[in-house]
């Protein structure tokens, strides 16, 4: 990585008092590559969270919790979803062009930045200091970044791959990456 890690804050945001950071992140999505933006549409249509109204629904589902990362502003926002039995999917996004995340915007274009690595890490240790025995995401193959930023938070493919959706007319790789609580196999 290399560098220091800037001083940055991971805080929890409720969908009803925080709305205007919920409007942001989901705006994000929208100044994204066209092709990411396919993969996202794919994902929203999976969550019902295809528009404004049920993005903002699934954020007030009480097994979801969200955490912003803020340097001067919200840099990336962490969704995170209780599975059942000590499980927990992990969604990132990532604020595009944004003074920290320029070079590390989770959505396709560069490598991620020591404090977005962090913040993951941080998140991924809590759940599992708190119970959890699985954090795991589904990515899309193409999306190397994301991919990279996996890797570096400590989860790994697990060789575990579905098809969903299509993008420019070819079907979407999905992998699943994961991280195990030590001592859990």
């Amino acid at each position: 990585m290399g560098g220091s890690v800037d001083l940055v804050e991971l805080r929890g945001l409720d969908p009803d008092r925080d709305q205007q950071l919920f409007r942001e992140a989901y705006d994000w999505i929208f100044v994204a590559p066209k092709w990411l933006r396919q993969a996202e549409n794919i994902v929203a249509g999976i969550n019902g969270c295809d528009s404004w109204e049920g993005y903002l629904k699934a954020a007030q589902d009480p097994k979801e919790v969200n955490i912003g990362l803020f340097g001067e502003s919200m840099e990336a926002l962490f969704t995170i979803q209780n599975e059942g039995d000590g499980c927990f999917q992990v969604h990132v996004n990532a604020k595009p062009h944004g003074r920290r995340i320029h070079r590390a915007h989770l959505q396709g274009w560069t490598a991620p930045t020591g404090e977005m690595i962090a913040a993951a890490i941080q998140l991924r240790d809590t759940l599992f200091a708190q119970g959890a025995n699985e954090i795991f995401g589904f990515i899309a193959e193409r999306n190397r970044p994301l991919r990279r930023f996996a890797d570096l938070a400590g989860f790994n493919f697990s060789g575990v791959s579905i098809f969903k959706g299509s993008m420019r007319d070819r079907p979407v790789r999905w992998l699943r990456y994961c991280a195990l609580r030590e001592g859990h196999a």
